[in-house]
């Protein structure tokens, strides 16, 4: 099955729903398991303050240091994906964003009080990137419920 021709990564997969089951199912699914985390893990209590990046933007580890330079990913992602909506707080510059994936061998911490895998893409030492794990399984097992 190949991968639509904007899609960034060569290694995450591109999965879709129809766009009712999207919007009723899935949307928040994701939203419910990204809040959970986000509350958890940096006390943050609206996940709309959370920047999630769109599927076909996600890239990972194997991105940034591809051999083919036609794939690997440039610094300049960083700015036009992640920091998007950056903003100054305090005399800081505070950036939270978020990213799903399938890839277990990707996130390798877990978050105690959610049970959610997750790794982080880190700018001067403070995460700007979570990686967040679901489970896809429980993705459709969500869509079925939906549909029964």
């Amino acid at each position: 099955m190949a991968l639509p021709e904007d899609h960034r990564s060569a290694v995450l997969p591109s999965v879709g729903f129809d766009k009712t089951i999207e919007e009723e199912v899935i949307e928040p699914f994701i939203e419910h398991h990204a809040g959970r985390f986000f509350k958890a893990q940096e006390g943050i209590e609206d996940i709309d303050q959370v920047h999630r990046i769109e599927a076909k933007n996600v890239i990972t580890d194997i991105d940034w240091h591809s051999h083919e330079e036609e794939t690997r990913a440039e610094f300049k992602y960083v700015y036009e994906h992640v920091m998007r909506r950056a903003e100054k707080r305090d005399g800081q510059t505070r950036q939270m964003a978020y990213a799903i994936t399938f890839d277990r061998l990707l996130t390798t911490k877990t978050c105690e009080e959610t049970d959610i895998q997750f790794e982080t893409m880190t700018l001067a030492g403070e995460p700007i990137l979570y990686y967040l794990k679901l489970d896809l399984g429980d993705i459709i097992a969500e869509v079925r419920d939906y549909l029964q």
